[in-house]
């Protein structure tokens, strides 16, 4: 479900909640952490983390599972406009996606 998501990039806070709460995506944690971030997840296993004080969103994919019901993934790291991020790309080079703090 993260995927379908809309690209969060210059939204207001209250914008993404609200696209967040529209699409089912619940909050894992009551509170963000001391460093700011809260996670998101959708009962199909997808999810969304969000640094409630930075902005930046990072959005994973459900994992994807075999016949026999074992993982083969624990989700791909997705991009704003919800395509998969090469696995081999490292972290810092993943194309960010940031909401508006100031708004």
């Amino acid at each position: 479900m993260s995927e379908n998501l809309p690209d969060f990039n210059g939204l207001s806070r209250q914008e993404v909640r609200q696209i967040l709460d529209a699409n089912g995506f619940q909050p894992s944690n009551s509170q963000p952490s001391q460093g700011g971030w809260q996670k998101f997840k959708h009962r199909d296993g997808s999810q969304i983390d969000i640094n409630w004080q930075t902005g930046r969103i990072v959005r994973t994919e459900a994992p994807i599972y075999d016949t026999d019901g074992f993982r083969i993934n624990k989700g791909q790291r997705l991009a704003s406009d919800g395509s998969r991020i090469h696995r081999a790309l490292p972290h810092d080079r993943h194309p960010p996606e940031y909401f508006d703090t100031n708004s």
